[in-house]
């Protein structure tokens, strides 16, 4: 029996669909799986929190490189690249400091109003 081109068109269009809703599916997992903010940093202002919803990815990301790092150091042998790793740990541990800082920063701000509003 052969297949005719129509058939072969059809079977692809149903494997795309397939593949797209597997991808969709996939998204929206990882949607619900995002990087929530720790909730002893939120602080109430849409605002804030919305910015600090932005920083949370970037935070994970760079926690992440730097144990992805620290993992990789001590496998390495040449001196070149044990050098680079050390590097690239360093610069993944700074990433990781300043977004801490920065997510730490809107209720620390917050705070600090609050107790000197009075005093303006």
């Amino acid at each position: 029996m052969a297949i005719e081109k129509s058939d072969y068109d059809n079977l692809l269009a149903k494997k795309r669909d397939e593949a797209t809703k597997q991808m969709s599916h996939a998204k929206a997992i990882e949607l619900l799986r995002a990087e929530t903010v720790e909730a002893t940093k939120l602080t109430g202002d849409p605002r804030w929190d919305q910015y600090l919803s932005r920083i949370q990815p970037l935070l994970t990301t760079a926690q992440k490189l730097v144990e992805q790092s620290k993992n990789t150091l001590p496998m390495l042998v040449d001196d070149g690249e044990i050098r680079k790793a050390q590097i690239i740990h360093a610069f993944n541990q700074g990433r990781a400091q300043a977004f801490a800082e920065a997510i730490a920063m809107p209720s620390e701000i917050i705070s600090y109003y609050e107790k000197n509003k009075d005093n303006a």
